[in-house]
């Protein structure tokens, strides 16, 4: 995969989620930075829409999971839902 479309419930109350922001995504115990290349604020606060690209393209090659977290070091920032998968 090289990158995802997803929506995210943002709960960080500390940290700003934008385009180009650099952040951790876990799929259960398998994480990596990836970039938010889009973004997009859904009809609630909080809520948004992004597109992701990965660093190492091929890491998250066979997951199947589209449950994951945004993190930074060990704290959560966010939940998300993958939409569609770019491989």
């Amino acid at each position: 995969m090289k990158g995802i479309l997803a929506d995210v419930d943002w709960i960080s109350k500390n940290v700003i989620i934008s385009e180009g922001s650099i952040l951790l995504f876990c799929f259960d115990e398998k994480c990596m930075s990836g970039k938010i290349s889009k973004l997009k604020c859904l009809a609630e606060n909080n809520y948004f829409q992004i597109a992701v690209e990965f660093i190492d393209g091929n890491y998250f090659r066979d997951v199947e999971a589209k449950d994951f977290t945004i993190n930074e070091a060990s704290k959560v920032l966010g939940y998300g839902k993958v939409i569609e998968f770019f491989r």
